[in-house]
């Protein structure tokens, strides 16, 4: 289909949930990724050069890309230094340049000087893979035309998190206990960080014990972060050490195992800086109905209020509170609601990422102009602001 393109992604860093993704996208064209983060590991590396090349940075970004020569690049944002230095190659060498994106608008402050240079950057990619709804609408305001706007970067390996749903009662009984898990559990996945607003979560949660029946229902939260010994604190001081467990990082090969044993997911972050919520999609192809804070980009796309789940306000306490007692009390059809979750993420995919990457990548060979003088600018002025 693509075999006479070869695409080079570029990368600050590059995570798991990546493998899934350039796998499927590899099998449709020639694609080399670059690693920036030079931290590719050796059980990763040995997983995704089966599938496509995935190189380190050797010496400097442009004497990588000299070297690979790729017919156009894609960059995954602009915030890193690294990212803007191979922008900056593909402008210089004429060669068309695509940015993967899911900032959104929602809940940012704007600065004007920064909207000017943004808009000048933006301007210099050719075309865009965005994340969902948000991040369209995002690059709309800074002035991209919709038809150079392509969805579908954020999604993880569903087949992964779908295997744990065929499992025995027995074997998800036999791994609640290996785990120490309670036996009816609503599910939180986190860094322990102050935009995921655990102390939100729990503070709803024990607004939902006041008034419900208190170890009827519990809260499961899996991470770790900087923020741990305060939710500790905070965990005692509302009185629950009986229905809240941390249960520390899970490792990946256990976490659909964690989320099929859930009733529910939740996540509660208030900032906008949650531009999509990966975990979100790893929930949905567990099986799970999903409740969502507005403040996670993909609420618009992935969540349908009553069918697969709830949008709420996480700021609002006794809303989600009050999906607790529901759950609770069974007065939701949590099985129908993780049907429709299985249903719905079917469709956000890493074959839906692998076609809209190679879309994008022709609309932007197909539409390629030289990049104007200010978006070499912006890109080089965001660069130096970056430092101070």
């Amino acid at each position: 289909m693509n075999s006479k393109i070869k695409a080079g992604c570029f990368l600050a860093d590059i995570g798991h949930y990546h493998v899934a993704r350039f796998g499927a996208t590899a099998k449709l064209g020639e694609l080399v990724v670059i690693d920036a983060g030079a931290n590719i590991s050796t059980a990763y590396e040995s997983a995704a050069t089966k599938s496509y090349t995935a190189v380190p940075v050797e010496g400097t970004v442009a004497k990588t890309l000299d070297a690979i020569a790729p017919d156009v690049l894609v960059v995954m944002g602009w915030g890193y230094h690294s990212v803007r230095e191979a922008a900056l190659w593909a402008l210089k060498n004429k060669i068309p340049v695509v940015t993967m994106s899911d900032s959104q608008l929602e809940g940012q402050p704007r600065s004007l000087l920064r909207d000017f240079l943004k808009r000048g950057l933006i301007g210099s990619y050719d075309a865009v893979l965005c994340a969902g709804t948000r991040a369209q609408r995002y690059m709309e305001y800074f002035g991209k035309s919709p038809e150079c706007l392509f969805s579908g970067m954020d999604v993880v390996d569903n087949s992964h998190f779908a295997g744990a749903l065929d499992a025995a009662v027995a074997e998800r009984l036999a791994f609640s206990q290996q785990h120490q898990l309670p036996q009816r559990y609503i599910l939180s996945v986190n860094r322990f960080v102050a935009q995921k607003n655990l102390s939100g979560l729990l503070r709803a949660f024990a607004h939902y014990v006041a008034q419900g029946q208190a170890g009827a229902l519990n809260l499961v939260i899996a991470g770790d972060g900087p923020l741990r010994n305060e939710l500790i604190d905070l965990i005692d001081e509302l009185g629950l050490q009986e229905v809240v467990f941390l249960i520390g990082k899970v490792a990946y090969a256990d976490l659909p195992m964690l989320y099929a044993s859930a009733e529910a997911f939740v996540i509660t972050s208030n900032s906008h800086a949650e531009t999509w919520g990966l975990t979100v999609n790893e929930a949905m192809a567990a099986g799970l109905p999903v409740f969502v804070s507005s403040s996670c980009g993909c609420c618009e796309d992935l969540v349908e209020d009553g069918i697969n789940g709830w949008v709420f306000n996480a700021n609002e306490v006794e809303a989600l509170a009050a999906h607790f007692i529901a759950i609770e009390r069974r007065g939701y059809d949590l099985q129908a609601m993780g049907r429709a979750s299985s249903r719905i993420i079917q469709c956000w995919s890493p074959a839906l990422f692998a076609r809209n990457f190679w879309r994008t990548v022709h609309y932007a060979i197909a539409n390629y102009r030289l990049a104007s003088r200010r978006g070499r600018l912006s890109l080089k002025l965001i660069d130096l602001l970056s430092k101070r």
